[in-house]
C-alpha cells in the first residue's frame, strides 16, 4: 500500500496520509469498488481543525483529542469513534451530526462526552458529502507541506482560515490548479476537477473584503466571518464576491481591471476578487473566457451577447485569438447568432442558480 516505501520514514504524518489516500483511491478506481471510507482523511481534517492532537508522541494540547491510543499506533476511543462515524456516513449517506451523543448513546458507552462526540460527528459530516449540502471547513491556521505533495481537497465546500493571507491561500490553490487539471499539491477541488465544462473552481476573498461587499454581519455559508479571516469557496469561475453565482457586479469588476491594464497598470499581482480566475495573477483573455463560459453554464440569458461583445471588442488584437482559443476549451458556450445580439448587453444579468 505504501508506494514510497522506506522513503516515507521521518517525512511526517501528512506525507503518509497523502500516500494512503492516493493508493486507496487508485485501488478503488482500478477494481471498480463501491467507494472509499476516508478515515485517514478525516483524521487529517481533525488535526487541521484543531480537534485532534496531530502527534501521538506528546500530550494533547488543551481543547484537542488524542486520536491514538497509548501504544501510539492504534486508534484511541476518540479515533475509533471518528472512524465509525465516517463509515456510517459513507455507507448510509445520512448526516452523522444526527447521531445521538447523550445518555445511552454509543459515545457515552465509550466514555466520550456529548460535546466531544458532537465535534467528531461534525468532522465526519465535513469529510463525507451528504446530499449535496455545501459545508465549511474551519482552521485557525493552514500550513500545507506542498513540497512533499500534500493536498487538501475542498471538493464542493468552503474554507475559513482564521489567521493567514489571501496570497498564501492563493499560492496553495494555484499549485493544485495545475493549469486546470487540479492534480498538484496544495488546496484542490475534486468537484472542479470533475466539472467537464471547467467553469467552476475555488474563489478566494479576505474576510474584510467579504464583509465590505455583503455587509457587516454577513454570513459565509452559514458561518460568522471576522475581517481577519481568509475565505475560499467552490463556485463559478467569475463569481468574484463568493455569493454563489455570476451577475453584473462580477463583469464590472473584471472590466474595471482590464481597462486599468490597458491604461498601463502593471498586469501582475491580481486576485480572484479583481478578476483573476485562473490564478496566474494577471488579467488575460482566459479570464474573460472563463467568466463568459461560466455565465453560460449558469444559465445566463444574455450569455451569447457577452461572448459576441468580447469577440467584437478584442477583434484585430492578440486578445481576440487568445480569447477564442481559451473559450473553446470551456464547455458548451452559445454562439452569437449575429452581432445584433450586442444590443442585449445592456440588459441586467439575472441570478439563475447558486453554487
Amino acid at each position: 500500500m505504501y508506494s514510497l516505501g522506506i522513503a516515507l520514514l521521518r517525512q511526517g504524518l501528512q506525507v503518509m496520509q497523502t500516500d494512503l489516500h492516493t493508493n486507496y483511491y487508485a485501488a478503488n478506481a482500478a477494481n471498480n469498488l463501491a467507494g472509499v471510507a476516508p478515515m485517514d482523511d478525516s483524521f487529517m481534517r481533525a488535526f487541521v481543525e484543531d480537534v485532534g492532537n496531530p502527534t501521538s508522541y506528546s500530550a494533547a494540547p488543551a481543547g484537542t483529542l488524542n486520536l491514538w491510543d497509548t501504544d501510539q499506533y492504534h486508534a484511541s476511543k476518540y479515533g475509533s469513534y471518528l472512524a465509525a462515524t465516517v463509515m456510517y456516513a459513507q455507507i448510509t449517506g445520512l448526516d452523522p451530526r444526527l447521531i445521538l451523543t447523550g445518555p445511552s448513546s454509543a459515545a457515552a458507552g465509550l466514555g466520550i462526552s456529548s460535546y466531544d462526540a458532537s465535534r467528531l460527528n461534525t468532522i465526519a459530516y465535513e469529510q463525507i458529502p451528504i446530499a449535496g449540502v455545501g459545508k465549511v471547513m474551519e482552521s485557525s491556521t493552514l500550513a500545507l507541506d506542498v513540497a512533499n505533495g500534500i493536498n487538501l481537497d475542498l471538493a464542493n465546500q468552503g474554507l475559513i482560515v482564521h489567521s493567514g493571507t489571501v496570497k498564501n491561500l492563493q499560492s496553495y490553490i494555484k499549485s493544485s490548479y495545475a493549469g486546470g487539471a487540479w492534480t498538484g499539491p496544495g488546496i484542490s477541488s475534486s468537484a472542479a476537477a470533475s466539472d467537464a465544462s471547467h467553469t467552476t473552481g475555488l474563489g478566494i476573498l479576505s474576510g474584510g473584503a467579504y464583509l465590505a461587499l455583503h455587509g457587516a454581519g454577513a454570513l459565509f455559508e452559514g458561518q460568522t466571518v471576522a475581517s481577519t479571516d481568509i475565505l475560499a469557496k467552490y463556485t463559478y469561475r467569475g463569481d468574484t464576491t463568493l455569493k454563489g453565482y455570476i451577475d453584473a457586479t462580477d463583469f464590472a469588476q473584471l472590466e474595471a481591471l482590464y481597462l486599468k491594464v490597458q491604461a498601463g497598470v502593471p498586469n501582475s499581482g491580481f486576485t480572484w476578487l479583481q478578476g483573476d480566475f485562473n490564478y496566474d495573477g494577471q488579467i488575460t483573455p482566459a479570464d474573460f473566457a472563463l467568466i463568459d463560459a461560466a455565465y453560460a453554464a449558469q444559465g445566463g440569458h444574455v450569455a451569447a451577447a457577452m461572448v459576441a461583445g468580447d469577440m467584437t471588442r478584442f477583434a484585430g488584437t492578440n486578445f481576440a485569438t487568445q480569447y477564442q482559443a481559451a473559450l473553446s476549451g470551456y464547455g458548451s458556450v452559445p454562439e452569437p447568432a449575429s452581432l445584433s445580439l450586442l444590443s442585449l448587453a445592456g440588459v441586467a444579468i439575472s441570478r439563475r442558480r447558486r453554487r
